[in-house]
């Protein structure tokens, strides 16, 4: 009798879970630095992209000038690209933050041992600061400048507020498990592209990143309870979807 209530107990405790997936994404052109850092660079510009910093992935990137004068985004020729479907930046309400440095701070954990579900991202934590800045959301102008040795950064598109599902994918793993799905380039179940057109010298200049998922995982949503931000839990590369179990809600 006690065993059966320890197992009702158990099973009442995960049916009421909240649970989170997490979606890594690679890239052929972008690189995932020993530091945690999700970036592209050549030599007019560098593009560091944080998938991390709001549920739902918001879309958010910072672009800095690595040249001596100005450059400009044309943003009637840069366009967010989401499995095939196109939104340009151009009069779209977005948040530009200027500064005139740019400050990260890492950490590298030895303690994610001490949760079961952490998602591997090479132990690596990451944030990002601009130094003196500030930010504003207004509808995007037609040119946004960018002064040398500065850098703007770009948020405005949410990537999926839907999670991927697929048969025998499990939606509600135990505590302490995960469930996880992995996919090569050709095979991933979401494609993003940021094609950026840069202004140069009165040259154009387009960066194309296009990036793709490659792993996604379930797990318990116990992550406050070990960390303080979902951020300081997964890598720059990466972004979560919170979800219930959709049977509680049925029944309440």
């Amino acid at each position: 009798m006690k065993r059966l209530c320890f197992i009702l107990i158990a099973l009442c405790m995960v049916s009421c879970a909240s649970y989170i997936q997490v979606a890594t994404l690679n890239s052929d052109t972008v690189q995932l630095s020993d530091k945690g850092e999700f970036y592209y660079e050549n030599e007019v510009a560098r593009i560091d992209y944080y998938f991390n910093v709001k549920e739902n992935g918001l879309f958010s990137f910072s672009i800095k000038n690595l040249t001596a004068e100005d450059i400009y985004v044309d943003m009637a020729k840069s366009y967010f690209i989401n499995n095939g479907i196109a939104a340009d930046y151009y009069g779209r309400s977005t948040t530009v933050t200027v500064g005139g440095s740019r400050s990260s701070s890492y950490s590298i954990s030895t303690s994610y041992s001490n949760y079961p579900n952490k998602i591997e991202t090479s132990g690596i934590a990451s944030s990002y600061t601009v130094s003196g800045s500030v930010s504003e959301t207004k509808t995007s102008a037609s040119y946004v400048g960018i002064p040398c040795e500065s850098a703007r950064v770009f948020t405005g598109f949410m990537i999926s507020d839907t999670r991927y599902t697929e048969k025998g994918f499990v939606e509600y793993p135990y505590q302490g498990d995960t469930e996880v799905r992995e996919f090569n380039k050709d095979e991933s179940p979401l494609v993003i592209i940021n094609r950026i057109t840069l202004i140069v010298g009165g040259e154009e200049i387009v960066i194309e990143n296009k990036m793709y998922a490659t792993k996604y995982v379930n797990a318990v949503d116990n992550i406050n309870a070990y960390y303080q931000t979902y951020s300081d839990y997964m890598g720059n590369n990466q972004f979560y979807i919170l979800y219930k179990d959709e049977y509680e809600y049925n029944y309440n």
